[in-house]
């Protein structure tokens, strides 16, 4: 039994001893493995030391760049001018903000938006959150004539006028707003304070009525962008003296210079008379009422004087009439009774009677009084 015991006890430390070779065998190994560890993690440290300034500005550049252009992304902003403008479709009364009143609306393809109807100029806003839903105010409902201004500014957010200022009587000056493209019908009507206005060029319709009654207008200037004026666009301006009518408008419409009597001309383009229009109209009409006016020259290419298109002119006394008139309408000439001097196809008639008989005789429509 002892001697069992003492071979047990020798192989065991036998076996203890090999034990504790291998361990620091592996000591040693473990300890090559971290010098390698060591030294690859000093390389990796040199390595990222080493990277140049050129590489760190680049980097930073980069992050710059993307910095802006997240930048530039959050601040884009829609273009109000692709909206769909449709005044027809139905109106909600929305809301009074900072005392302001907006109507809105929305285009076919969902985008809301506003007009805007002033009570306080300096609280305008160019876009409105109403119930959740955002708004772009870009029309004009018009202005509170009890404001009294002399004069106004349209934000150029603004860029259709569905009103404007009628029957601001102490209105004296308006800024437009740089993408405006059309004046209301009724837009100044009955600002009798204004004396000049010059229409921008971004503006292509000038609508009926537009300056009916703005009795100390004396100029206007309208742009070659315009390709139409409505009905009565200056119907009793009594103090304009001078208009030129551009090419581009093709539609004027009639009585568009009714009771303007400060006009004493009408003539062609670059003719110098008070008001002067171009030779692309198949008519003419809307010059009644016209208490100074003394001279009619209508331009080349015109067939027709429309009904009561020179009536009720008493200082009339000269009509140049194209070749092309093929007709004069009903009244064109009631209450002008002063005409001496009708020069048609190269002759002068010295008065309405003989005139007609030639320009009847001729083929011609006579309804002239």
């Amino acid at each position: 039994m002892k001697k069992i015991t003492s071979v047990t006890i020798a192989l065991c430390l036998a076996l203890s001893l090999m034990a504790c070779g291998d361990t620091k065998d592996a000591d040693k190994d473990a300890s090559v493995e971290v010098t390698a560890d060591s030294e690859s993690v000093e390389q990796a440290s040199n390595v990222k030391e080493d990277k140049t300034e050129s590489d760190v500005l680049t980097d930073a550049d980069s992050a710059s760049e993307e910095s802006d252009e997240a930048e530039a992304s959050d601040n884009s902003e829609f273009d109000t001018k692709s909206i769909v403008v449709d005044f027809s479709t139905q109106q909600q009364c929305l809301e009074s903000i900072d005392d302001n009143f907006y109507y809105g609306y929305k285009d076919k393809n969902g985008v809301n938006y506003a007009a805007i109807g002033v009570e306080n100029p300096d609280t305008m806003r160019d876009k409105i959150e109403v119930r959740g839903e955002e708004y772009y105010v870009i029309a004009l409902q018009g202005v509170n004539t009890s404001l009294n201004l002399t004069s106004f500014t349209i934000p150029d957010n603004i860029w259709y006028m569905r009103a404007g200022f009628g029957d601001n009587k102490s209105l004296k000056n308006v800024e437009f707003s740089k993408d405006l493209v059309n004046l209301s019908d009724r837009a100044f009507a009955g600002c009798e304070s204004i004396e000049e206005i010059n229409v921008p060029d971004t503006v292509d319709t000038i609508g009926e009525y537009a300056f009916y009654a703005c009795k100390s207008l004396k100029t206007l200037t309208i742009p070659d962008t315009v390709t139409s004026i409505g009905f009565g666009a200056f119907q009793k301006c009594l103090s304009l003296e001078k208009v030129v009518i551009p090419e581009s408008v093709t539609e004027l419409g009639r009585a568009a210079f009714m009771e303007c009597n400060a006009i004493t001309s009408v003539g062609p383009v670059g003719s110098g008379a008070s008001v002067e229009l171009p030779a692309i109209y198949t008519e003419i009409s809307g010059f009644s009422a016209c208490k100074s006016l003394e001279t009619v020259t209508v331009p080349d290419g015109v067939e027709e004087i429309v009904e009561y298109g020179f009536n009720g002119d008493p200082a009339l006394t000269t009509l140049i009439l194209p070749d092309s008139l093929k007709k004069i309408g009903l009244k064109s000439f009631l209450d002008s009774p002063n005409i001496n001097s009708i020069t048609w196809m190269g002759t002068e008639y010295g008065s309405l009677d003989e005139f007609s008989k030639a320009f009847t005789d001729a083929g011609n429509v006579y309804k002239g009084v």
